[in-house]
């Protein structure tokens, strides 16, 4: 078969583009240039059709209904980053659960996300009662060198989508993040080598602070974080509170603290069915058994005449309008030992206690 059509010829370009910063606010337009904030377009998913690698999308102030979808793939010294416009609350809404999740990349690499509130998000995959174990504030499929920092997952509505569901993530970090009183835990991760879960705060779990699914050969290193325990009637059955129901060989936690309620460390069940803290010695490593005394607990238990021995259940009222450094830990040996968030990390943030615009 012979094909009459005059030869077609191009030239790939001389060196790749300049990376760009674009800009999306709830104001803008999406037929904007978004280029500066003036010119800002309307929604993170616009951004995220056009972004190539290098480039920076910076999210004003604002409440964001939306799913969006990574198009694109970042490279190696040169990822796809989206951020918060500093000082600026940027909050992902899930329109009273019509979303069960902001961000889904399948197939993409080289990622950062950076400084995102997550709020009324959908636990089920929107088939009814179906649990299909896909709701996730992130969706990760695929993936490599995807790191996450400063983002706070509020579950505290109830049956929230976890914070992260990953399958097949490469070298994927999760950084400075708070994730509070969600069902089956925070993070649920699948054949993920590479992992690192640093300086992060699980708050009050319904039951599990996260499932971990990985391979006897693929490292998971979980450090320097606080994991309080779950909601009282789940504890008082002393079930696990790490469900890591995958290979363990290759699984380490490093200089965390665990708030136990119930039961001392000696018989609190913690991984599997050990119900003795020196059993665990291979993975649980020079571990730290103490109340964090969480700043904003603190701050509410000091007019009470009886505070809750389980501190942390004060911030649980979903009216209570709680932050970041509602989460940095007091007590001093928590703060010595250089475990949960690292306040200096957000000297960029405002905590004003104000809801941002709407949308």
């Amino acid at each position: 078969m012979e094909i009459e059509a005059d030869p077609i010829s191009f030239a790939t370009l001389a060196a790749d583009p300049a990376p760009k910063t674009y800009y999306v606010a709830s104001d803008g337009e999406d037929g904007n240039m978004g280029l500066s904030r003036e010119k800002a377009w309307r929604t993170i998913q616009h951004a995220a059709n056009n972004v190539g690698p290098g480039d920076t999308v910076l999210v004003a102030g604002g409440r964001y209904s939306e799913k969006v979808r990574i198009r694109a793939t970042g490279e190696a010294g040169a990822p796809i980053a989206f951020k918060c416009m500093p000082g600026e609350k940027v909050v992902m809404d899930g329109a009273g659960k019509a979303l069960n999740g902001f961000f889904t990349a399948a197939g993409k690499s080289h990622l950062r996300f950076d400084g995102f509130y997550f709020v009324l998000s959908n636990r089920e995959p929107l088939q009814g009662w179906l649990y299909l174990r896909v709701g996730g504030e992130f969706n990760l499929y695929m993936c490599r060198d995807v790191e996450i920092a400063r983002c706070f997952s509020d579950g505290r509505t109830g049956y929230t989508a976890h914070f992260v569901t990953a399958h097949y993530a490469e070298g994927m970090t999760i950084r400075n993040c708070v994730v509070i009183n969600k069902m089956t835990g925070a993070l649920y991760l699948a054949r993920c080598p590479g992992l690192r879960v640093e300086n992060c705060v699980i708050a009050r779990p319904m039951i599990m602070s996260f499932v971990l699914r990985n391979a006897e050969d693929e490292t998971a290193v979980m450090n320097n974080n606080i994991l309080t325990d779950m909601m009282r009637k789940k504890a008082i059955l002393n079930i696990a509170l790490l469900c890591v129901d995958g290979r363990k060989e290759a699984f380490r936690m490093h200089n965390n603290c665990y708030f136990l309620r119930c039961f001392p460390p000696e018989t609190r069940v913690l991984m599997g069915k050990s119900s003795v803290a020196a059993d665990l010695t291979e993975h649980i490593i020079d571990p730290l058994y103490a109340d964090p005394m969480f700043a904003g607990a603190v701050a509410l238990a000091k007019d009470m005449e009886e505070p809750p021995e389980f501190s942390v259940e004060l911030l649980l009222n979903p009216r209570l309008h709680i932050d970041f450094d509602s989460f940095f830990a007091t007590n001093p040996e928590v703060i010595e030992r250089g475990i949960g968030l690292q306040p200096d990390a957000f000297n960029d943030f405002s905590f004003e206690r104000k809801e941002p615009p709407a949308q």
